[in-house]
């Protein structure tokens, strides 16, 4: 893709968008149906990498992790001083994104009761997934020593990795490549769809021409769909 020229980038950049833009008109159903899949996928193949990880020991007795010290309870007791806590901040985006859920709140069959367990079941997915996450990382990669690219590329070379203990090549990176295509895929659908309904679903008639908030025998608000094609 390096050596791609960057007009066939942008053209090709602008017909996956336009075909998701397409898939996000289909109302609902298609993006709950994304979303559902997206979202399995993703936590499928975070229990997988740890799974895996945590496994692989026991298939390769003479492996040893990457990091020093893992067997020993103080490596996981952090500095309490300024600078760890300033980190604390990081927690307000673990679960950053579930705000574009809000548009579908109220179309869930109990909002008062399924949206906050909803919520909860997230943050301790979210929360599990980081620690053992965390700790599988740590066994692959000198935490000391961390990759400058890790935050571009270190899933893919976490998967590398793993793919090579458990002697099945690039198996893992292409099945997570996929993974992340589809999360991506209900991704973008989610953040096209969610902001047409905040700003044109209950738009002020007075202010907002009725042609942008027209919609669909299945609810989609498609000059808003057509207006954003536009613009992008």
């Amino acid at each position: 893709l390096s050596s791609l020229d960057f007009h066939w980038i942008v053209i090709l950049s602008l017909l996956i968008f336009g075909a998701f833009l397409y898939l996000s008109t289909k109302g609902l159903s298609t993006l709950k149906v994304i979303g559902g899949l997206a979202g399995s996928a993703m936590l499928i193949m975070s229990f997988l990498f740890v799974l895996l990880a945590v496994g692989a020991p026991f298939i390769k007795p003479d492996m040893q992790f990457a990091t020093a010290n893992m067997d020993k309870l103080s490596t996981y007791i952090p500095n309490f001083d300024f600078s760890y806590f300033t980190t604390i901040s990081l927690l307000v985006f673990a679960v950053g994104g579930a705000e574009k859920i809000s548009p579908y709140v109220n179309q869930t069959r109990n909002p008062a009761k399924e949206f906050p367990k909803g919520m909860i079941a997230m943050a301790v997915m979210v929360g599990i997934c980081a620690v053992f996450g965390s700790f599988a990382m740590g066994m692959i990669f000198d935490s000391n020593n961390i990759p400058q690219d890790l935050m571009r590329n270190g899933a893919y070379q976490a998967f590398a990795v793993l793919g090579k203990h458990w002697n099945i090549g690039n198996v893992l990176v292409t099945i997570y490549a996929l993974t992340q295509f589809i999360g991506q895929t209900a991704t973008l659908a989610l953040s096209i769809d969610a902001p047409l309904q905040i700003f044109l679903g209950s738009a002020d008639k007075e202010y907002v021409p009725r042609w942008l908030r027209a919609r669909t025998k299945n609810g989609t608000l498609k000059n808003g769909y057509l207006l954003t094609g536009i613009l992008t």
